[in-house]
């Protein structure tokens, strides 16, 4: 009778302890992973390593200005929490850095990606960007946009050709900033069928993310 009631317990446990997913670096805000930073984590990452790494990073807003080096490659970064799990930072292009200068557009990125075979998964990069160019394609869609959004929402960075190929939609936004009615009349309003269409294939095409791994 005691080895049935021992091997009753003993085999919930076993099945437990092989679902867990077992990660070569955890970042943890409150100190109970191996770095508390998500630069810490990537800075730990072997250089040139030929095998992927993989970093889950547990729940919270890490702000932080993150560089991924040429020399960090086939890094993985995995969330806990897509909503939860978020990389944010403010800086802006005419934000003065430590010698008094304007750090310009491409200074002011939050998250640098230089090393091959990148990936992100299960998580969120929150950073208020615009779209650049005369091609850009941009659509806000479910986004909660602050007061400090400008009521015509879009410009035509000074040149009125480019009104005729950017695309600037939006589609179901909330917030102060969302009064898409006063909205430069080139931008678009998306209709429920439109947002509808909006799927993997469409806006990324034939790229194939490689998901093959378990998660």
């Amino acid at each position: 009778m005691r080895t049935i009631i021992l091997s009753f317990f003993l085999i919930p446990f076993f099945l437990f302890a092989a679902e867990v997913k077992s990660y070569d670096f955890v970042v943890a805000k409150d100190g109970t992973g191996n770095f508390t930073t998500i630069q810490d984590a990537i800075d730990a990452v072997p250089d040139f390593r030929k095998k992927e790494t993989e970093i889950y990073i547990k729940n919270g807003t890490y702000r932080e200005k993150i560089i991924l080096p040429g020399s960090k490659q086939f890094v993985t970064l995995v969330g806990e929490d897509k909503f939860k799990t978020i990389i944010s930072y403010d800086d802006y292009a005419q934000k003065k850095n430590r010698f008094g200068e304007e750090m310009g557009t491409s200074g002011s990125a939050s998250f640098y990606c230089y090393g091959d075979d990148f990936t992100a998964i299960n998580l969120s990069f929150e950073n208020l960007g615009r779209p650049w160019r005369p091609y850009a394609k941009v659509i806000f869609m479910h986004c909660n946009l602050p007061k400090f959004i400008e009521d015509k929402g879009w410009h035509n960075w000074g040149k009125e050709s480019n009104e005729k190929t950017a695309y600037f939609a939006e589609y179901k936004n909330k917030g102060a900033g969302s009064m898409s009615q006063n909205r430069v009349k080139w931008s678009c309003l998306l209709t429920d069928r439109e947002a509808d269409s909006l799927n993997f294939q469409r806006v990324f095409k034939d790229w194939v993310p490689n998901l093959t791994f378990d998660r």
